[in-house]
């Protein structure tokens, strides 16, 4: 990372009452020494597949975490994976502790990690130490798409026999998987780039530590106010992201970006290629004569002076055009072949929990979607209707993300449901670090959505609108789920109990 980052978000962790937990030093070990490796916080969805990728590449492992549920706990099953409650006794005769940002300072691991010197790393520091190293890194970051962008590139690479190394904050549906090493003729590691911040002792963003050959750059809108002070804060993690790029590499950016400019002329400043993509006009990479048929959308695709005519993506949603458009392009430039990038893209099976279909009879639709910043619930809800317009849509959304739960978005939600025909919000429970004064109102958000003319209800968990929605399910219905969690897994319930005999 570079000094400028480095100095910023340190002067963050020095705001911080504890910083005397937070700031230490690492003693000097060199990676060859390193034979096992701990993993604290192992069921997190990025933690598990960094604790795949030290497996893989043969290291003693051992993990630990206070609670682990299906689908994580299955994945560090077949990992072989043994992981305990955190404790001291676990970090016997362990070379290096792989931190994940779920633990805080007084966590009893990372308090003997300091207290017997004992190395700790970030999950995100481990990835780029150990295993992207010299690869080409394709870091895909932005508010929106990183998930799916990330699993189309790895799609396409994966179609084209280049054996990528990946990591992915979801599961692709083709083979069940959200990590590789690739092997011994592997050229690029292709990572979703998650701007949080990385560790209890490290403020920065993630994908600061990715070594980006190519950053793409999917969008930028004010996320996470849970850890960014505003926009520009959170803005500035994006732009120290270019900087982050290597001097011979290349950025592609949305064209829809607020202020696009900054971005462009930082980049130029810095002397990188920088490539805007969408839809406006004098964009690099320009998308034309968008149009559905059917259940494909179908794009021409300009990149600099080559036209590239009927691209096809059985995938809904604008957002999930831009997705393509910069898969391809980015595949393109490092020297794949067209017929193999199309067919990836119109292959595509998608991502677990990303616009997932888990129940397709009786002229029913039972989707599972990740959405939760309200840009995201509203694109999805918008492609879906514009695919499936004779369906009438339920909407079903829990607020469970840190910003979800926050007024600051409160009037924004408003604007995301126009699409469904019927709202169900699940109340959040109150959490320890949530502000009373800041907190979102879904009663308030539930009258104003009536106000519209939308068939608009709260309900208090999963449980309830299981029970609520179950028997009232009918042909022409889409219920779409949405919420970052596994919410109780009330989309998998649902298509169950419609799949069963009852």
């Amino acid at each position: 990372m570079k000094k400028k980052a480095q100095e910023y978000y340190q002067k963050k962790l020095l705001k911080f009452k504890d910083r005397d937990k937070r700031i230490f030093s690492n003693p000097e070990l060199s990676d060859e020494d390193i034979k096992r490796v701990h993993i604290s916080g192992a069921c997190g969805k990025a933690m598990a597949s960094i604790a795949g990728l030290f497996k893989d590449a043969g290291y003693k492992l051992s993990g630990s975490d206070n609670d682990c549920q299906p689908p994580i706990s299955l994945v560090l099953d077949d990992l072989g994976l043994e992981y305990n409650d955190y404790s001291k006794n676990n970090l016997k005769e362990v070379d290096l502790l792989v931190v994940g940002n779920v633990c805080r300072p007084d966590n009893p691991e990372v308090v003997h990690a300091r207290e017997k010197n004992i190395p700790q790393v970030s999950g995100a520091e481990a990835v780029g130490r150990f295993f992207i190293k010299d690869k080409k890194s394709i870091v895909v970051a932005g508010t929106h798409g990183k998930t799916t962008t990330t699993s189309l590139l790895t799609t396409i690479f994966l179609e084209a026999q280049k054996n990528p190394a990946y990591l992915i904050g979801g599961v692709l549906q083709k083979n069940n998987r959200s990590y590789s090493l690739g092997n011994g003729r592997t050229e690029h590691f292709i990572i979703e780039g998650d701007e949080y911040d990385t560790a209890y002792f490290d403020k920065a963003p993630k994908f600061l530590h990715y070594k980006p050959h190519i950053s793409l750059i999917t969008s930028v809108e004010f996320d996470h106010a849970d850890i960014y002070e505003n926009l520009e804060d959170y803005r500035r993690a994006f732009k120290f992201l270019i900087e982050e790029t290597a001097d011979e590499g290349k950025i592609l950016i949305w064209d829809g970006i607020e202020n696009l400019n900054e971005f462009l002329s930082l980049a130029k400043t810095e002397e990188k290629e920088i490539l805007s993509y969408g839809f406006e006009k004098d964009s690099d990479i320009l998308i034309e004569n968008l149009r559905q048929e059917e259940e494909k959308q179908i794009f021409d695709l300009k990149i600099i002076d080559k036209k590239f005519s009927n691209v096809e993506i059985a995938m809904s949603g604008q957002h999930n055009v831009l997705n393509s458009a910069g898969s391809f392009a980015i595949a393109l430039m490092e020297g794949l072949k067209e017929d193999d990038i199309r067919n990836a893209l119109a292959s595509f099976s998608g991502v677990k929990k990303r616009q997932e279909i888990l129940y397709d009879e009786n002229d029913i639709l039972i989707i599972d979607d990740y959405a939760h910043h309200p840009t995201a619930v509203k694109t999805t809800l918008d492609g879906l209707k514009k695919k499936y317009p004779d369906k009438k849509i339920i909407a079903v959304f829990e607020p469970r993300s840190n910003t979800s739960r926050m007024k600051v978005f409160q009037k924004e939600y408003l604007k995301s449901f126009v699409s469904a025909s019927e709202i169900i919000l699940a109340v959040p429970p109150f959490r320890h670090n949530d502000r009373k004064d800041d907190f979102i109102d879904v009663d308030l958000l539930v009258s104003e959505l009536k106000k519209m003319g939308k068939v608009a209800s709260n309900l208090k968990d999963a449980e309830n609108i299981f029970n609520n929605l179950k028997d009232r399910v009918k042909s022409g219905d889409m219920v779409v789920v949405m919420s970052n969690g596994p919410f109780g897994h009330l989309a998998q319930k649902l298509a169950d109990y419609l799949g069963s005999d009852v």
